[in-house]
């Protein structure tokens, strides 16, 4: 899974030159996507979304686009694509708080405790004063037995 996250990358961070402009396809279907969204539609959301990153892989909000299909996958349960879909976003933009946030929460439903708890202490870097991220972070802190790391958080 770490390879094809770091090649999905390469090729998204290769395409970003080729294309500044949006195709009336490509916004069409993001448009139709967030439209489906909003119904809580996922499996048309998620076609849409994929079929919109394929027009133009290399469009730099393909980001947000891989962060809303990873929250699409997350709320049909599949978590490892959903974590896969946050982390190739996060490849494209390193020190995205969204993309932090929704990868900690497709973890921990994953019960990849450890896992979240990087993401969220990153997450935390980035926005120290987001309730959700702080409560989590302390949560875990707790479990992991961390003390002073959870008193800060509460």
């Amino acid at each position: 899974m770490k390879k094809l996250v770091v090649v999905l990358a390469i090729l998204l961070n290769f395409g970003l030159s080729l294309s500044a402009q949006y195709s009336e396809e490509y916004l069409e279907k993001v448009d139709s996507a967030d439209y489906y969204i909003k119904q809580k539609n996922w499996v048309d959301a998620e076609r849409l979304l994929k079929e919109a990153m394929r027009i133009e892989p290399g469009n730099i909000n393909n980001s947000l686009l891989f962060s809303n299909l990873g929250i699409v996958l997350h709320n049909q349960n599949k978590l490892d694509q959903a974590i896969e879909s946050f982390t190739v976003g996060l490849a494209m933009t390193p020190n995205s708080f969204v993309l932090y946030k929704n990868r900690a929460a497709a973890y921990i439903d994953a019960g990849m405790i450890n896992e979240a708890y990087e993401d969220l202490t990153s997450a935390y870097h980035i926005e120290p004063k987001d309730l959700w991220v702080r409560s989590y972070h302390g949560l875990i802190a707790i479990e992991k037995g961390e003390l002073q790391a959870a008193r800060n958080d509460f």
